[in-house]
């Protein structure tokens, strides 16, 4: 196994794309293909399903990733800071509470490791408190759970999830493996505050639509204050795929709702054509490190549905 060709495994994993790998190494894509298949002879198995359109990760390809691209995180790091001697700066985000918490820290993790004299100022707000720091050029970045965007930002997909239903364990609607909106109607929802989450103002908007009845017991500012009432069993809640982690199961069951509410993607709003400093680059490609990760992490692995 050569550096050369585990790099070149690794940028592909990482931006779901063989051209995008080919453009971030500035390598031909045919060299790329070739260094991947060599790898792929190498171990005895494929590391991608090239019938997919992005290419996907197969299970062994999974692995693989997991363990090669922290340590390529690493490298680069090391080689950033020799090459700039130890540069110091900022790098100020602004982004969503439940990307704070949930997703943001192993970039964050990876970031401060690589660049130890750099200050990182992070703003948790509103979707709309994100896009007004970006356009006003506050926060180098966002980094959201929505598409939305304005005039004069862009929006980089990261990561793809899905919506799902939280109940606590043992609550009947877990006998379903679908709900229909007529069986999460007849408990008591828990939400955010003033319908924060798209999901919410949708699955309100859905029942009133079908003229189902509909309590909300609970009105609170965090995914994971929902959950811990939730778990009280004082009612059930819809939350995002990237909020749920496997230390929830302990009193918490999930289930997919694809069939009611379409998977939705977090990216990186910036101001559009803007060329960005090398350290927001860094902290980028740390984002797209913890974005694979999350990419790989199903909670159907978990077997709690």
């Amino acid at each position: 196994m050569e550096l050369g060709e585990l790099m070149a495994f690794c940028t592909v994993a990482k931006l779901g794309s063989f051209s995008k790998a080919s453009d971030r190494l500035g390598v031909a894509q045919p060299t790329i293909s070739a260094q991947v298949r060599r790898l792929e002879k190498e171990l005895g198995t494929p590391l991608f399903d090239r019938s997919r359109r992005p290419v996907q990760l197969t299970p062994m390809g999974a692995k693989l990733a997991q363990l090669s691209l922290p340590l390529f995180a690493e490298l680069d790091g090391l080689l950033r800071r020799i090459s700039s001697n130890e540069i110091e700066g900022s790098v100020r985000l602004a982004s969503t509470p439940a990307l704070v918490d949930h997703v943001l820290p192993s970039a964050v993790r990876t970031f401060i490791s690589n660049w130890p004299g750099v200050r990182l100022q992070i703003w948790s707000k509103t979707i709309a408190e994100v896009l007004q720091l970006v356009d006003r050029h506050e926060a180098d970045i966002g980094i959201l759970p929505v598409t939305t965007s304005m005039e004069g930002l862009e929006f980089q997909p990261l990561f793809d999830y899905s919506w799902f239903l939280v109940a606590p364990l043992g609550h009947p609607i877990l006998q379903s493996s679908s709900p229909t909106l007529g069986e999460i109607a007849r408990w008591p929802l828990i939400m955010k505050r003033s319908s924060a989450l798209k999901v919410h103002r949708a699955l309100e908007e859905a029942l009133r639509h079908d003229g189902l009845p509909y309590e909300i017991v609970l009105q609170l500012d965090t995914v994971d204050s929902i959950k811990r009432y939730v778990a009280m069993h004082l009612g059930i809640s819809i939350l995002p795929e990237f909020a749920l982690d496997s230390v929830d199961l302990q009193e918490l069951a999930f289930i997919d709702m694809s069939h009611h509410f379409p998977r939705e993607q977090v990216g990186i709003v910036s101001i559009a054509g803007h060329e960005h400093h090398p350290l927001v680059k860094s902290f980028v490609s740390s984002l797209e490190n913890a974005a694979t990760g999350q990419r790989h992490r199903s909670l159907a692995d978990t077997g709690s549905l």
